[in-house]
Parts: structure tokens; C-alpha cells; sequence
């Protein structure tokens, strides 16, 4: 506990953001960003990558663990969408899960810890879990959506959050949202930021801030 928030608390950057008007986003670089791209290039296009993190601890039950009913049915659904949707994390997840066409399985392709948050910060958007690797997608300008069991801590994210589905330095398309997953929620939610965020709009951001040349 540092200064009366738990750990992996948002208010220095709230803070931080508040004063400057901006805050230093986290980036990946060198060797996790090459392999990352490539990855994209090779595996995903033309097809459009979307990073998805389904924490699974059954140690820790009503801690924010994916419901993986609710994404088989999602996932399943949009596979005709010209998506690919990118499976990172070392927790066991479905195997219904991960045999589907449109999913990839990032570290069947030497994705390491690194490598798969190098990913998130290209990716077209990322879903998932509220656990510690959403925290690349929070500290970035990639559109996302996260899913928070509402009663895992709950006070603290009140605290942190009040009653918004947003971080206060988030942009457009970046929400948390405290509710249980359900698979017409996770539909709208992606058709809402593929209605939003155009192709040319995340070859544009990859581009200009990483310093690649992802082709249209």
C-alpha cells in the first residue's frame, strides 16, 4: 500500500494527467516489437488482430476469472467477422476456446510475456479480463474494452473510478467495465469499436507512434 491505495493503483497517472494534460504511454520496443509485427504480418493479415487475455486462476474464484461459456459463444459467433482474435496469458483457457478458425494462440508462435504485451500496443483493439496484462492496453492509446467482476474490489475501484466505465485519461474507445460478461455485451462492445475505429484509423496509430510500416 503506498499513500493509502493498493497496489497497481491508476492515481499517479490520474494525477499525473491532470496536470499536464497527457501522460508518457508504455511502449515496447526492439526485439518483443519486431517479433510482434511479424507475428501480424504472417499469421493475422489481412484478417484484423484482436488481443484477447481470459484470466483463469481458479485459486483465486470472483476474482475477475473469464467466463468461458460466454466467450466460446462470442467468439464463435464472429467468425466470419475478418477478424483474428489473439490469445495471450499462460493460464489454461477452454480447449473449445482455443480450437476455433479465428483464434491464434500466441505463444504456439514463441509468444513470451514481452513479446504478447508488445501486441497489445499494436493491436487493432484488445478485450479481456481486468488483470495485470490489460494494464498495457490501460497505459496506451489502443482502443479497448475490460471486464471487472463488480465485487472485486469493489471499494477500490469506486475510489479510482466513481461510477464512470472510464480511466480519466482514457481516449476514445478505451472502457472498464465492472459487470459480468455475457456474450450479447461482448457482441455490442465489438461491433461498437469495428463501427468506430476504421482499418486506416489503426494502421495510422501503429504507424505513427511505433515507428513500423504496417501495409493497408
Amino acid at each position: 500500500v503506498t499513500h493509502g491505495y493498493k497496489y497497481g493503483s491508476t492515481f499517479f497517472i490520474q494525477e499525473f494527467y491532470k496536470s499536464n494534460g497527457f501522460f508518457p504511454h508504455l511502449r515496447f520496443k526492439g526485439e518483443s516489437l519486431s517479433w510482434a509485427v511479424e507475428f501480424i504480418e504472417k499469421q493475422v493479415f489481412p484478417d484484423l488482430p484482436v488481443v484477447l487475455y481470459l484470466k483463469n486462476n481458479p485459486k483465486a474464484p470472483g476474482c475477475s476469472n473469464a467466463n468461458f461459456d460466454v466467450w466460446y459463444e462470442f467468439i464463435s459467433t464472429h467468425s466470419n467477422s475478418k477478424v483474428k482474435f489473439i490469445l495471450i496469458g499462460n493460464e489454461e483457457v477452454d480447449k473449445r476456446i482455443k480450437d476455433l478458425s479465428n483464434v491464434l494462440i500466441a505463444s504456439k508462435f514463441g509468444g513470451d510475456l514481452p513479446r504478447e504485451l508488445a501486441l497489445i500496443q499494436i493491436t487493432y483493439f484488445f478485450m479481456g479480463m481486468a488483470s495485470g496484462p490489460c494494464t498495457a492496453a490501460i497505459y496506451s492509446d489502443v482502443p479497448y474494452v475490460i471486464f471487472k467482476n463488480p465485487k472485486h474490489d469493489e471499494e477500490q475501484m469506486m475510489i479510482e473510478m466513481g461510477v464512470d466505465d472510464k480511466f480519466p485519461f482514457a481516449v476514445g474507445c478505451q472502457k472498464l467495465l465492472r459487470i459480468n460478461e455475457s456474450s450479447k455485451l461482448l457482441s455490442s462492445e465489438f461491433s461498437y469499436i469495428l463501427s468506430h475505429v476504421s482499418r486506416a484509423d489503426w494502421i495510422g496509430r501503429v504507424n505513427r507512434y511505433n515507428g513500423i510500416f504496417l501495409p493497408n
